[in-house]
């Protein structure tokens, strides 16, 4: 890990009041509640939140490659208290983007396991008590769901 990285996650730590127990890559596709993201970033847990928090994309070729008009960049950061996490599964990629576009009730969704799980691109869903569900694309999700249910 570079001394830049280590900056950074020293000061994620520093700003949410703890030490970082686990961290991976994610897409936050977006919220039951209809609410489209579909952003990459940060997905870490400190104490007993989760975060998600985004990163400036750069342009093409690292950056050396801009577009003629560049949007203003615009930090997204959510997190949710992992004790409001009602249930965590798998739900098929599809039915993920539609719940999140409006298109389908997330009461009409249902986890995907086993055999069914290889055959479809997958999402991760984090229904919650309070507030509207988390739907995200991470790296290695089992290790993400033992973390969550470790920790519910």
């Amino acid at each position: 890990m570079d001394q830049e990285t280590k900056e950074f996650l020293a000061s994620l730590e520093k700003e949410n009041g703890g030490k970082i127990l686990f961290k991976t890559y994610a897409v936050l596709i977006g919220f039951s509640n209809g609410q489209n993201i579909n952003l990459g970033g940060l997905l870490y847990i400190i104490n007993h939140t989760l975060y998600f928090e985004d990163f400036e994309k750069q342009g093409g070729l690292f950056g050396l490659i801009t577009a003629k008009k560049k949007r203003a960049y615009k930090k997204y950061k959510t997190s949710i208290d992992i004790s409001s996490i009602k249930n965590v599964y798998s739900v098929k990629m599809s039915a993920a983007k539609a719940v999140v576009t409006g298109k389908l009730a997330q009461e009409q969704l249902f986890p995907v396991a086993g055999f069914k799980k290889k055959l479809f691109q997958t999402s991760i869903f984090l229904s919650c008590s309070e507030e509207p569900g988390w739907f995200l694309e991470v790296i290695d999700d089992k290790k993400f769901i033992q973390t969550i249910e470790e920790r519910k």
